[in-house]
């Protein structure tokens, strides 16, 4: 693994840049004009985020809030924590995050198929312009906190199951 980094370092580093940029642009000219990163969930998540925040607990206006899972408000919250409320400055962060899907994706391909640099650099590149993973990098939701955490424990997953193979 630390050779494959070494060796490909330029293309993962390429991949990353890629894949901020396309989703960047995406967010800057698409999404955050007129608050289109607000969905049917983002208010909830947020509120909760900022109760949490606070020390209010798991909430919205005084009740306990158990219709949403709390993961999503949780990191919402560290950074409301941190930083402040602000909801697209969340969202930057949050795309920073998702540029390294790709690059997830590449080691992943290499984990399942070791003899196929090719498809490990084609499936990276896809994931930099795939449609749902661009736009819902800048959704004011939990999808791309998931896929990012997903590909991390595959990668964890696989890389101890073929170890002790």
């Amino acid at each position: 693994m630390i050779k494959t980094i070494k060796r490909e370092k330029y293309f993962l580093l390429t991949i990353f840049f890629l894949s901020f940029l396309v989703r960047s642009l995406v967010f800057y000219f698409y999404l955050s004009k007129d608050k289109n990163y607000w969905q049917v969930d983002s208010n909830t998540y947020h509120k909760i985020a900022e109760n949490i925040a606070q020390g209010k607990g798991v909430g919205v206006e005084g009740r306990s809030q158990f219709y949403r899972l709390p993961g999503y408000s949780i990191f919402l919250s560290l950074y409301y924590k941190i930083v402040g409320v602000d909801t697209k400055n969340v969202l930057w962060m949050q795309i920073l995050l998702a540029s390294f899907i790709p690059i997830l994706v590449f080691f992943l391909s290499l984990v399942l198929f070791p003899s196929s640099f090719l498809l490990a650099k084609i499936s990276s590149l896809y994931s930099c312009f795939h449609l749902g993973l661009v736009l819902y990098s800048g959704f004011f939701m939990t999808e791309s906190l998931f896929i990012f955490f997903l590909l991390l424990f595959f990668q964890y997953l696989f890389f101890l199951t073929f170890e002790f193979l």
